[in-house]
């Protein structure tokens, strides 16, 4: 599944911007009572933990995909004459697939369609659609035209489910899961994470789907909602319920989500977080008087209480292979253990590459110059990589120096030398040559240094080789046939090594 930012919101009264909303309903504090709270000093994570083997197979045997389009069995309407509608078996199954995808690699029990919440469900998209006095609402107005038993049926729908809608016709019902409801990270919606700690509720036993598209203004789009007050799952005793999940397949995490863990107890607003990444070793901390991101305590019960919100202000790219490390202490309930730590590992589903696993080589296309180099001036080459879009740079050295003409300073003499110039035509660089006294004059001391040795046996090289080195043409013709060539390199070489071949 491809992860992208949805803008969520459940303040109404505020300007809506952005195309996608969400809202969710809490329930009073007497609603749900979850096993074994009453027990002493637990441990404070009590789920399944998932390989990503696990992972892997039960997303395979269970399909589904983001991009999965919403159908209708029987097709509703949103304006008169008012449907309810059913949405088709393969879109409730592929919508129940994804939500299990998500509570398995939490390491919950999976979850049921129930027919009276698909109605429920359906009845609610409706009603919210047809309301045009807001965009979205728990509390949907009854459009004067509609039957009160289509109104009733949506509007009880609408008080117990998350909802959500989308501007765009294509808007799926798994992109919402997803990409909504478990992001939950928008202003309205982080400091309780309520929509992601439904679908996170170890009680819940089942639910119920629902959607519409309204083509008439106002607010056109596609209307969705999941039913969210079940809780007969009486058996469940899972608890420190963390989304990321301990094994998290970076497919369900985008960029900037939050991260969560419900303990099921209430927990003190001293609780404290220490976030390490494993590989690079950076930390960050949270607590109510300071923090390196988004921090609450939400004790309130969308779904399981006690729950923990933290996201770092940096926007973290999850990369398969990536390690954190979370350390939680100051849980204050006498319940459980004062403290709690787990790792999170991400992977990725669909077979990693160079964007998400470092040990992957990367695709490199050809060399292109940014900057061309200079005498003066270092360049710059970069190659970018064609999978993941990564950019390798690397520095163009300096260039030789372009100069002009040698200049004659000072004529040698008898008894002192004398010196020329040039200068780079580039960057004005100035090159000093000395100019020995004719009657010091050697033949094979190419670099005029009043020597005859290796050095110029070596800038005798590079000049046959082309290379910007100052070699006297005159002293370098070592068997005066007026060319410099490598016959004169060999004799130079031969006088090194003792033979008397230069006159």
């Amino acid at each position: 599944m491809n992860i992208k930012k949805l803008f969520v919101s459940t303040v109404l009264a505020c300007s809506m911007t952005a195309s996608i909303l969400f809202t969710n309903m809490g329930i009073s504090n007497n609603t749900i009572v979850y096993a074994d709270e009453k027990n002493t000093s637990k441990e404070p994570i009590n789920v399944a933990k998932r390989s990503i083997a696990d992972i892997k197979q039960y997303i395979k045997n269970h399909p589904a995909n983001i991009s999965d389009s919403v159908t209708y069995s029987e097709t509703p309407n949103a304006e008169s004459p008012y449907n309810i509608g059913k949405l088709s078996n393969e879109t409730l199954q592929s919508g129940i697939n994804t939500l299990n995808h998500i509570r398995y690699i939490a390491g919950l029990s999976d979850i049921t369609l129930n027919d009276t919440y698909n109605e429920r469900a359906q009845a609610a998209s409706v009603v919210i659609a047809a309301d045009t006095t807001s965009i979205l609402s728990h509390y949907p107005k009854k459009p004067s035209d509609m039957s009160d038993a289509i109104y009733q049926l949506g509007a009880n729908g609408a008080m117990s489910s998350n909802i959500a809608w989308g501007s765009r016709y294509n808007y799926t019902l798994n992109d919402s899961i997803v990409n909504g409801w478990m992001d939950d990270g928008d202003p309205s919606n982080i400091k309780h994470l309520g929509h992601r700690r439904w679908i996170l509720n170890p009680s819940m036993g089942a639910t119920g789907l629902g959607a519409v598209l309204k083509s008439k203004a106002p607010n056109t789009g596609t209307y969705l909602a999941m039913y969210a007050f079940d809780k007969s799952n009486t058996k469940a005793n899972e608890y420190g319920v963390s989304w990321p999940a301990q094994t998290m397949p970076v497919e369900y995490f985008g960029t900037d989500y939050p991260w969560s863990i419900s303990f099921g107890v209430s927990i003190s607003e001293n609780t404290t977080v220490k976030l390490t990444n494993n590989k690079t070793g950076e930390v960050w901390n949270f607590s109510k008087n300071s923090s390196d991101g988004d921090f609450y305590i939400s004790n309130d019960r969308y779904g399981q209480i006690g729950c923990v919100i933290f996201r770092p202000s940096d926007d973290l790219s999850y990369k398969s292979g990536d390690s954190y490390r979370v350390e939680i202490s100051n849980l204050g309930n006498p319940d459980i253990k004062n403290e709690a730590s787990y790792n999170v590992n991400f992977f990725s589903l669909n077979g990693d590459t160079c964007a998400n696993d470092e040990s992957i080589p990367h695709t490199y296309g050809n060399w292109e110059v940014v900057k061309t180099a200079t005498c003066s001036e270092t360049g710059l080459e970069r190659r970018i990589c064609s999978v993941c879009k990564k950019e390798e740079t690397k520095t163009i050295p300096l260039t030789s120096h372009t100069y002009g003409e040698w200049v004659t300073v000072k004529e040698p003499t008898q008894t002192e030398n004398g010196s020329r110039q040039r200068t780079c035509t580039i960057c004005g660089h100035i090159e000093t040559q000395i100019l020995y006294p004719e009657s010091n004059e050697k033949y094979g001391d190419v670099n005029r240094d009043g020597k005859v040795n290796s050095s110029d046996a070596v800038i005798l090289k590079k000049y046959l080789a082309q290379m910007d080195v100052f070699c006297d043409k005159k002293l370098a013709d070592v068997n005066h046939d007026e060319n410099i060539t490598s016959s004169d390199a060999v004799i130079l070489l031969k006088y090194l090594a003792g033979y008397d071949v230069i006159k």
